[in-house]
């Protein structure tokens, strides 16, 4: 077995770190009151390593005991258009495909709530949602839609769900095998579970390398999802991939006599392991390709924004040399507006502000949202280069 470790779907060796990354900020969407406390915030190192038999990627150096999810943890992106309909088309699709109407729905790491209450508000559905980040004080997201703030577990498991919703989760947890086990113990008969992931094959198709945070200890191709959900239990109803190919889905029942483990097949592990050995050294070229960038502008007196402090943009600040000098930081989500960034403690201004400083150039995180920040910029005035921060190149 490799030094690395053994993989926590499959139980297979893992094979030698691909990437590793050191004392990056464990938890990249805690929101911080202070600049202090923000660059106080707990760190970890990444050392990712790849299944040779399922295909999951995982860090080998998680320790799940320092990502402690609570009130201060925010990664909505229901503040942008582009995703909230991305969304609502796919509950949609949900409710159509799986006649999810006046159902009993049940929410594993729901956030808050936001999935959760558009779902029961498109097909009359009653849900219950659990999520550690939850605060009660702020009240309940919907009148069909109830909170508990704490993880979902065994002592909540025979709830007898005719839908679980589980989105962007499943890479969160240490042991994603034991929460797919415990999806099927809460599944009625004929229920389905509806999960959703990070696409690994994407990350590393696009050498999309601000995708690796320390909250995910895994990293899912299609062969490392279907075949977690084969080995627990359950027949797969669907497979996706959708928002840009940027996510990994699919729909799964329980099946009492479920297939065997597909694994996959030579010559799809040795694509995955030259695309990781690709993406190691792309992590590399990007940080060092960017870093240029930033001290060119700064040498031309350039103003330089940043657009989106989900994750994507606090590892950007955090990784590359020189960018936790810069000055505007803009998203759109309004709870992280005023708060300071993780690991580097740049104050997160709203869109508005950006207009009072001008920018004449602005790095976005997400190439998704470049239609919709442009159209932003253009209502503020606000007249800049935009530049997505994917891949290791910049206009």
């Amino acid at each position: 077995m490799s030094s690395a470790g053994s993989c926590p779907s499959c139980g297979a060796g893992l094979g030698e770190p691909f990437l590793e990354i050191r004392d990056v900020p464990v938890e990249c969407n805690l929101l911080s009151e202070s600049a202090e406390a923000a660059r106080a915030v707990p760190r970890g190192d990444i050392r990712l390593a790849l299944c040779p038999r399922c295909g999951l990627i995982t860090n080998s150096s998680f320790d799940p005991s320092l990502a402690q999810y609570d009130s201060r943890y925010e990664n909505s992106l229901w503040s942008s258009p582009t995703f909230a309909a991305y969304a609502k088309a796919l509950i949609d699709r949900l409710i159509e495909r799986y006649d999810i109407r006046g159902k009993r729905v049940l929410g594993v790491g729901s956030g808050r709530g936001e999935f959760l209450n558009a779902l029961c508000e498109a097909g009359d559905n009653e849900a219950l949602g659990f999520d550690p980040s939850y605060n009660l004080e702020e009240g309940l997201p919907g009148s069909h839609v109830h909170m508990v703030p704490d993880y979902f577990r065994a002592l909540y498991a025979d709830i007898d769900a005719d839908l679980v919703v589980c989105r962007h989760v499943l890479e969160h947890v240490s042991d994603p095998a034991g929460l797919a086990r415990l999806i099927r113990h809460t599944l009625s008969d004929g229920g389905v579970a509806h999960v959703e992931v990070p696409n690994g094959a994407y990350m590393l198709r696009t050498d999309s390398v601000w995708d690796v945070i320390y909250e995910h200890p895994h990293y899912f191709v299609e062969g490392a999802l279907t075949g977690l959900f084969r080995g627990t239990g359950f027949r797969i109803e669907h497979v996706y991939t959708g928002y840009g190919d940027q996510y990994l889905g699919l729909e799964a029942a329980p099946d009492p006599q479920p297939p065997a483990r597909h694994e996959l097949a030579p010559d799809e592990v040795e694509g995955l392991e030259v695309a990781a050995e690709r993406f190691g050294s792309a992590y590399r070229t990007t940080i060092t390709t960017w870093a240029n960038h930033l001290a060119t502008w700064k040498r031309a007196g350039a103003r330089v924004a940043v657009w989106g402090m989900g994750s994507k943009g606090v590892m950007f600040l955090n990784a590359v040399p020189g960018a936790a000098s810069i000055e505007a930081l803009v998203d759109i989500n309004p709870r992280k507006q005023g708060r300071y960034v993780a690991g580097t403690g740049q104050r997160i201004a709203a869109p508005h502000e950006l207009a009072e400083r001008d920018a004449d150039v602005v790095i976005i995180m997400n190439p998704l949202y470049r239609q919709e920040i442009a159209g932003s910029l253009d209502a503020l005035g606000v007249h800049a280069d935009v530049i997505p921060a994917a891949r290791s190149t910049a206009a």
